[in-house]
């Protein structure tokens, strides 16, 4: 499944689209088996402001959940 990725530039901050392709990788933990969703790049990308490899095509993408709030 062909899928339009948003990522942030690490480097210089700048948000850059690019295609991806949505595999699904089996988990197994404590008997339990799930699938995670990654994303599988088929070219090198660059960004578009500053030029770096955001990238690689060996390279796997997985989308987690990031906790907003700190917890005192």
């Amino acid at each position: 499944m062909s899928r339009k990725l948003r990522m942030k530039c690490r480097f210089c901050g700048h948000w850059n689209r690019f295609q991806a392709q949505k595999i699904f990788l089996k988990h197994k933990v404590k008997g339990i088996q799930t699938y995670v969703p990654v994303y599988h790049v088929s070219e090198i990308h660059k960004c578009e402001k500053c030029g770096k490899v955001m990238q690689k095509p060996k390279e796997l993408i997985r989308i987690e959940k990031v906790n907003l709030y700190e917890i005192h």
